[in-house]
């Protein structure tokens, strides 16, 4: 059966949208920009004679979504079901094994017209870190996150106006 546009598997669209970020960095200058296969991370290029890792993150509509435990070292106190995160932000964040996060807009008529931006891992995980615990009480040296219905839930998302 043939699949419309919108019907391809996640798997699939992943992977068209690391080739289109792939070729727009080949379009920038950037070298030896090839998919990394078995890593943490999406692709991997040279810029300026040092080896970059990249993760691609793609939307059509709304905000980019994330997994704050991929950014930050979030603590679960089951018994009073709540998130606890450092206050202090060099302890709270986990060591990232990538440089650059690619976020890709996808234009949903003109995959070639999509929007691309390229922001370092560190000052995304400072956006996430600041959102994820924008409005939570402070408790000693822990940040309290309660979520009203799934506590254990750690999405996040930001948007284009980061």
């Amino acid at each position: 059966m043939k699949r419309g546009k919108s019907e391809f598997r996640p798997h699939t669209v992943g992977l068209m949208g690391e080739y289109l970020v792939a070729a727009k960095l080949l379009e920038l200058g950037w070298e030896n920009v090839s998919i990394a296969k078995d890593a943490s991370y999406d692709l991997i290029a040279c810029y300026q004679d040092k080896i970059i890792r990249i993760d691609v993150t793609g939307k059509g509509k709304g905000e980019w979504s994330f997994d704050a435990k991929k950014f930050l070292d979030i603590k679960f106190d089951e018994k009073s079901r709540v998130q606890k995160i450092s206050k202090n932000k060099d302890k709270a964040f986990k060591k990232l094994e990538l440089d650059y996060f690619i976020l890709v807009k996808r234009n949903e008529k003109d995959v070639f017209r999509s929007k691309f931006y390229i922001v370092p891992a560190k000052e995304l995980a400072d956006i996430i870190y600041d959102r994820y615990t924008a409005n939570c009480p402070i408790d000693g040296d822990f940040i309290i996150r309660k979520r009203p219905k799934n506590w254990k839930s750690t999405h996040a998302t930001v948007g284009e106006k980061m």
